[in-house]
């Protein structure tokens, strides 16, 4: 699954954090290999293929796949994620297409997405989105303090604002970071600022 050992593995490693913070593959989604809501589709699955190698599990649709939210404001605020996500051929939770150029595992639609799929460098703007929206994470621009304790592999951060304490675990790969999950909900990213800047914008009064 990749290694914190050396960072060629890295993005692997954030491929299953995504998993841990409920994210399902992309190609999973309901409209990924067929119409659904009036969305899709966007891949063309050579079923036999994917079946011989033993990764239907993989690729049948996931109803509870994230493909976008409704308004969750609930008198709260209003909600900035709300509507249709749209589908990420580069997403960091997308699976490769092909074993080899005689067997691959799909066909994107359109063709020219296909050099898109696989990615395990980066997290997309709407891998971030996503996270965001499913923990319900709201940007905001309070003024806070921040105090820092780190070990090899872990941070705990107290954000103190204006009376209220947050606590945020960080899991680091490589000193990296690649998971932040706080009160507010979770991110995880490759090359991240500090973490008093990344997590003031959404730590709430």
């Amino acid at each position: 699954m990749g290694s914190c050992r050396n960072k060629v593995g890295l993005g692997s490693v954030m491929h299953e954090v995504g998993h841990v913070l409920g994210l399902t593959h992309e190609q999973q989604r309901p409209d990924a290999s067929s119409e659904s809501k009036g969305y899709g589709p966007y891949l063309k699955v050579y079923w036999d293929t994917i079946n011989k190698e033993g990764k239907l599990n993989s690729y049948k649709a996931n109803e509870h796949a994230y493909v976008g939210s409704a308004d969750d404001s609930n008198g709260s605020g209003p909600d900035p994620h709300v509507g249709h996500a749209p589908y990420d051929f580069q997403s960091i939770m997308h699976y490769g297409g092909r074993i080899s150029e005689e067997q691959p595992f799909f066909a994107t639609i359109p063709a020219d997405q296909a050099r898109f799929v696989g990615n395990r460098k980066f997290l997309t703007e709407h891998d971030v989105k996503a996270v965001s929206d499913m923990y319900q994470c709201v940007r905001r621009t309070p003024a806070m303090t921040t105090t820092t304790t780190t070990t090899t592999t872990t941070a705990t951060t107290t954000t103190t604002n204006g009376g209220s304490n947050a606590t945020i675990w960080v899991f680091a790969c490589f000193g990296v970071l690649v998971c932040a999950c706080c009160s507010a909900g979770c991110y995880f990213l490759l090359d991240p600022p500090g973490l008093d800047e990344l997590f003031s914008p959404f730590l709430g009064e």
